[in-house]
């Protein structure tokens, strides 16, 4: 192989793993897959329409308080074609645990164990509860209490 083609292969191999450290960096390849191992897209390829990531905490009490009302706002939601995904960024919180307090709270939507906070950091979440509304490409719409 002569030094131009190994320039340039080693170029093309360079560009692509910055583009792959990019894409997960920026969260757009980043799976939301809920704890029983179901996939509802990606941050920038969404199911619902619009999608609500809202942000939970299993010993918060006003997320505990207000989990009648997730609960009627998400059924709302998902009968108009959206959709409402649980985020628990609770880096000690075992999966047994969730499906414990899901139950315990009437919570019947897909909910993500975000142990390693990556969905807090791309989303720039930083209290519970707080909610973040997306577009079906990934567009935060709004970002709130």
């Amino acid at each position: 192989m002569n030094a131009k083609v190994k320039t340039g292969a080693l170029a093309a191999l360079l560009l692509t793993a910055a583009l792959l450290v990019f894409a997960i960096r920026t969260g757009r390849g980043l799976t939301l897959r809920d704890i029983d191992g179901v996939a509802h897209g990606t941050i920038t390829n969404l199911e619902g329409d619009p999608t609500v990531l809202l942000f939970l905490g299993t010993t918060c009490p006003i997320s505990n308080q207000y989990s009648p009302e997730i609960t009627r706002m998400c059924d709302g939601l998902q009968a108009t074609g959206g959709s409402c995904i649980l985020v628990y960024p609770e880096p000690g919180l075992t999966r047994e645990a969730l499906k414990s307090h899901l139950d315990q709270y009437r919570l019947h939507f897909p909910a993500i164990l975000d142990q390693n906070q990556a969905l807090v950091q791309q989303m720039a979440a930083a209290i519970t509860p707080e909610a973040v509304v997306l577009s079906k490409s990934g567009r935060a719409l709004y970002q709130g209490r």
